[in-house]
Order: C-alpha cells, then structure tokens, then sequence
C-alpha cells in the first residue's frame, strides 16, 4: 500500500488529516466538507507539506518550488506571510502546532496524520425530532451513561465519526433534507458557502434586502474595537460603517437597504445611514434587532423598570418613541433575540431563565399572548424565520454542539436539525428583500480555550512568574478550581461532547472525567474545605440546580431543586453551601444549604447579590451587588459596601492574602483581548495594588478565574483560538 506521500505524488488523490481534506490537483481545502478559502500560494505550500507527511522540508526546498530565482530577496517575508495565511485557515498555531511545526532557521514538517481518502457510503441516521439533540454520530443519544473511562477511550473515534457525518450529510444533504424538513416548509437549505474569513470573529451577520452586500462587526487588527462592517457578497474589502471607541454590534436592515440599525456598548440603539451620519435612537439591551418588513418599527430588548429582567420592545426608527411588547414575569427572566415574521404579522423571542436555560415563543407582533414553541432547554444564540413564516429557526446549544435547528410555528413542539449549517452555528437572520429571498446568513464560530497558571516568587515584593500552560487541549476548557492541599484541579470541559466536570493533577496530567450527566450543562465546580466533594451547579430545560459530586467520582447527587439557582461556594467549615437564587418577588439573593442530608436552607441577603463567597477565616460572607463587592457578618448582620468595584461576576477570589479580581469590565464590548491587570485588594483598609496580569482573549461570561487560598496561585482560562466567519444557507422552492 502506498504511504499518503506517495498518493499525493504519484496519482493526485485527496488525502485527509484531522477535520481537513485536501485536493492537490485543484487546490481545494475543505474543512468537515465545507470549503475554506485558501489562495494559491498557501495551498501550494501545504501541498508541498503534504507530498512528505512527517518529514523535514526545508526552507530552500521550498524556495526552489514555490519562488523563482528572481524574486530570492523577498523569499523569507512571502514565506512567512503564507504560512501565517496556512496556518489561519487549518486554525493551528505555531507556539501550540497540531498539524505544522515550526524547525527554527530550517523550514517545517506535517505533523499530523495523513491518510488517503477511500471511497464511503452515504448513510444517514433517524433522529428524534423531539429528543434533546443528536450524538456523535448523527442519531439519538444512547440512554445509558457511559462511564468516564470509556468516554476517554472513545473520544477520538467519536470525534472522527461526528466529523465524517457531517461530510457525509453534506453530500446528500438536497435528497434527504428535502425528505426530512418537508412537514415546515417548502423552502430548504440546499447550497452552503463561506462570505467572510477574515482574521478574527465576524459577527451578528445581516444580508442587504438587494442580496448584494453583507452587514457584520467586526474588530480589525488596527483598531481592536468592533465596528460594524459592510463587504459585497462578490468579493472586495469590508467598508467601515461606524467608527470610535465603543464597541458596535448587531447590525440590522431597513427594509429599503438605506440604513443599518446597530447597538452601541450596552446601552444604546442607533441608526447610521449608508450615506453617512448616525443617531441614538435610545436605549437597548446587548441582544438581536429585528426590523419590520413595513420599516415602522425595530424589535428589540431592554431593561424593564424595575431593571431586574429584559423583555422586547418596538421602536419607532422616526421619532424613538418605544413600547413594550412582552412581560416575563417575576422570575429573573430575560427575553432577547426578537426576529419579525417575513409577513411582519408575528414576532419570535427566547425566553431565558438563565445563560443556558431559554425556551422559544412567539406572539402577534402588535402584541398580546405569547405562544410557546419549544421548552427544550437551550442555550439560545439568536432567532430568525423560514422564508414562508411557518417554521422559526433558532440557534441552540445541545449535547455539546451549537446548531441550528427548524422549530414548528405551529406550536406542535415539532423541530427539526438543520445539519448543512455544522456544529457552530449563531446568530441566523433571514435575507430580507427580493434579492435576499430563500438566503439565512449565520456565524460559523469555533472557540478553543486552555487552562494557565501564574505563581507568586518566594519573595513577596516580587511579581507573579510567567504564565504556563496546564491544561491543553482541542476543546474548551473552563472554570478552573485548586484543591484545598493544593495537589489537583477541577474545571470544566466540553472534551468528551458536553460540558462536564474533570479532575487533573495540578500540573493538568492525568485528567478524568468525574460526571457523565446528559441534557445540562454544567459549570462552577467548588471543593469543600476537606477537599473530599465538589458541589458544582447544571442547567437544563428544568432549570438551575446544584448538584454534589465525591471527588474521586462516582454517581452526582442534587441538592437543590430546579429553579435559577448556581454559583455554589462552601462555608469555611464545610457545613454549608452557598448559592444565589431569585426570592418570591424575583430579585437575586444569596442563599444557603446545608451541607448534610436535612434539607436544611434560609436566605442570608436581602439586598440582592451574586457570587458569594465566604472569608477563610468564617467571619464574612462577600457578594457582589451590581459591580459592587459588599459583605455581611455570617452570623447575621447589616451588610456593607466593602469595594466600589468594578468587580465581575466570576473573576474575584478571597483568600488569606485579601481580595483578587481582575479588570474585566472594560468600556468597549467585545474587547476580551489584550492585557488585563489582576489587583489585590485589602478589605480592611481599602488598598488595592497590582500584583499580576493576564494575556489573551478571555471568556467574561464564565467564571474563569481563582485564587489558592493562600493567595500564591492564580488559574485562569483564556481562548487559545478564538475565530468566525459568516456563511451563507440558499433555500430554493423544493
């Protein structure tokens, strides 16, 4: 048999490596069957990789094949530029390299495993349409829980064949999705392209009523700060529409393609004409625009009153004058994500009762009562509609994977997986207008993160060491918690399909799975003070609980019921876990549990509050209260502003040394890059220094910072890629 290197030279044929599939002959790179932009100079590159799989190829033989002898002086600056553009489009890194090493002041060698394509058989697995998502391979998630040692042992099969299922169903997806989706609509998804790879995420996409353009934000290299871009869908460079120091996101059409509706920071709605000038319309909460066909009014989300939740909106593009459209009740619920009918007669939203935990509804669009679609627990990523209006699509996070899914307009609960648009898949938004018709354009988002570790020196005045590494792999890994003695960790991660609780040495060795849990995603993993349980919280379509796990594994045990309740932390002295929860009137308050098996729990604040933490030394509860960190004697008491903050949920730690935090709430959303500096504070007297920092892309929504007690370690996780792209869905009469 001839080894992948002789395929390549001797006969042409396609060979495969991780996700990828390459064709020599044509140059085309695709990645789990979709196509991945790719010019000429770095495919010829790869391909030359490629022909020695394993091998050394050097600098000069790179020079002799792919430059002329002319052009030697700018050898070394092309080199390097098109093994950048290579390496961008394969999504590897050359400080982390999973497919091209770098041999310094030599050239490179193809590390990964090459195999020649063989020819396969198109199957495609029954799902369940009412089922909490698919598996790996494309059917219905088996009902027995498999042990974590067998998870370990699967796992790269099982990545194999989630990956070559999708190959699989993009070569057949116009015969068998046209069987499949054929109950919601006449109009489906038969051709998916790529409309954007540039460096970085492009975001929120939003097609031009002519069809002709695409509307996304973006943060280029220069500026660092998203903005909202326009690029013609033939081709050419993005056009800035919007320009300053705050964040732009969320672009949205007028119906006559002369205006783009966007948000601004946190806070503000506004509108900038195509031909120049912008204006604040009003406020608005950080989720989707939706404008309607009619142009009369933008849908949108925003703080209710009592500022305790989110509902939708309507605003009037002309005069700003705004009305409320939904309710969501005293529960802590938000509703985001509203998407007009193509009709304009109805309005889709999700309903979310946490980050993980959103149902879809729907209602007339001049308002009245909200039809429910789906109480499937997802972690929604926006909304949009079937061109005939009888189906919504929605993004939503399930088993692990970020999807589209087809959802009855009905009210029947029947829904269906779009399986052409991949595994993550956000933000879907219908083309509007006679050139945009049967076109849903989405982000096509792939997030990867580590597990890093920074320890102070033995002499106190001197600052944390380097940064390392611990934690490594091709998921996300999140969440990161060191033991009491100082000897393991637990975190989250995605590695085995789901979100899941793992264990590691300190130095991230030997990593186990400790929970297999099905439909929930779990996250905040805490060790009691004796390091022998972890309480962590999970979410599903039920809501919030915390759960209790032993350390060294075995079957997890709920101790809350469903409600919204998360974030668990122990008392000094292990007796109690504290959690926060909304209280009858739907305000978050701290409360707590005990830690035996009497069921035992009361409210400890009521000045709300998240996060809450007690003191190593038993005295003081802390909280945060907004951005604020207050505190409250554990035996009862009035609380008291400890720190003005800022202060984010998730990255502040208490320990014997004081109070850690890190700079996380900057002015410009979306700025997770860059440096972030890491204070101590000192509760007592108020002074606050800086002692560390953190490099990289950070997750700010998840709890992905902590301090050893003794205050000498600091764990984080930060985005080791971190990319999008838009891509296109054409929906063509069946």
């Amino acid at each position: 048999m001839s080894s992948p290197g002789e395929s390549l030279r001797e006969k042409g044929r396609t060979v495969l490596f991780g996700l990828f599939e390459f064709h020599p002959s044509t140059l085309e790179l695709k990645r789990a069957g979709r196509s991945v932009r790719l010019q000429e100079l770095p495919a010829r590159l790869l391909a030359a990789l490629l022909r020695n799989p394993g091998e050394l190829v050097t600098r000069e033989q790179l020079r002799a094949e792919l430059w002329a002898s002319h052009t030697y002086v700018q050898f070394d600056a092309g080199l390097n530029t098109a093994m950048n553009k290579l390496r961008l489009a394969l999504r590897d890194s050359a400080e982390n390299p999973r497919f091209i090493r770098t041999v310094p002041r030599y050239g490179y060698q193809f590390i990964a495993p090459v195999r020649p394509a063989e020819p396969q058989a198109a199957q495609l697995q029954p799902m369940d349409k009412a089922g909490p998502g698919p598996s790996e391979t494309g059917g219905t998630m088996p009902s027995r829980e498999p042990a974590p040692a067998e998870i370990r042992a699967s796992r790269p099969r099982k990545a194999w064949v989630r990956f070559l299922a999708a190959v699989i169903v993009t070569a057949v997806a116009t015969a068998l999705l046209s069987w499949r989706l054929r109950p919601f609509s006449p109009q489906l998804p038969l051709v998916a392209s790529t409309l954007t790879s540039y460096p970085g995420m492009q975001s929120h996409p939003a097609l031009s009523p002519d069809g002709s353009e695409v509307a996304f934000d973006w943060a280029d290299s220069d500026t660092a700060v998203r903005h909202i871009y326009v690029v013609p869908l033939r081709g050419g460079d993005p056009h800035p529409l919007t320009s300053g120091a705050v964040a732009d996101s969320f672009p949205e059409w007028s119906p006559d393609g002369t205006q783009i509706a966007f948000l601004r920071g946190y806070e503000s709605l506004m509108i900038a004409s195509r031909r120049g000038g912008e204006r604040r319309l009003g406020s608005a909460y950080l989720t989707g625009l939706s404008w309607s066909p009619d142009g009369h009014w933008i849908a949108h989300g925003d703080w209710t009153a009592d500022h305790r939740r989110t509902a939708i909106f309507e605003t009037d593009p002309v005069t700003g004058v705004s009305r409320q459209l939904t309710t969501p009740g005293l529960a802590p619920a938000f509703d985001i994500s509203p998407a007009f009918s193509p009709d304009g007669k109805r309005l889709a939203f999700a309903r979310c009762y946490s980050s993980d935990t959103c149902s879809i509804f729907s209602m007339p669009a001049e308002g009245g009562a909200a039809r429910i679609l789906t109480q499937n627990g997802c972690n929604s990523s926006g909304i949009t509609w079937d061109p005939d209006g009888r189906s919504v699509i929605a993004s939503c996070q399930r088993s692990g994977r970020r999807q589209l899914w087809r959802i009855d307009a009905s009210g029947s609960g029947r829904q269906e997986l779009i399986l052409a648009a991949g595994e993550h898949a956000r933000f879907p938004k219908l083309g509007r207008g006679p050139g945009a018709r049967g076109k849903i354009v989405y982000e096509d988002r792939l997030m990867q993160s580590n597990i890093w570790r920074l320890d102070a020196p033995r002499r106190p005045e001197a600052p944390f060491g380097p940064p390392r590494r611990i934690v490594v792999s091709t998921s996300r890994d999140s969440s990161p918690k060191l033991s009491p003695d100082g000897r393991s960790i637990v975190f989250v991660s995605d590695r085995s399909g789901s979100q899941q609780i793992w264990r590691a040495a300190a130095d991230g060795r030997d990593a186990v799975a400790l929970t297999v849990m099905e439909s929930a995603s779990l996250g905040s993993p805490r060790w009691s003070p004796d390091g022998t349980r972890i309480a962590f919280d999970a979410t599903s379509s039920r809501g919030r609980a915390i759960f209790l796990i032993d350390a060294s594994g075995g079957p997890p045990r709920q101790w809350t019921k469903w409600s919204s309740c998360g974030r668990p932390s122990w008392s000094h002295d292990g007796r109690w876990i504290y959690y926060q929860d909304a209280d009858s009137a739907g305000s978050r308050q701290i409360f707590k549990i005990s830690a035996l098996n009497d069921g035992n729990s009361s409210r400890v604040t009521n000045d709300g509050g998240a996060d809450p933490l007690e003191s190593p030394d038993g005295r003081y509860l802390y909280y945060t209260h907004g951005a604020e960190l207050r505190r409250i004697p554990v035996e009862g008491g009035r609380p008291e502003k400890v720190f003005a903050g800022p202060l984010a949920d998730g990255w502040w730690s208490i320990t014997e040394a004081g109070v850690f935090f890190v700079d996380v709430l900057l002015p410009t959303y979306g700025s997770n890059e860059g440096t972030k500096p890491v204070f101590r504070l000192d509760p007592e007297s108020g002074r606050v220094e800086e002692v560390a920092r953190i490099e990289g892309e950070i997750n700010r929504p998840t709890p992905d910072f902590s301090v050893a007690r003794d205050g000498r370690s600091i764990l984080y996780s930060r985005f080791e890629i971190a990319i999008s792209q838009v891509r296109m869905l054409e929906l063509r009469p069946q």
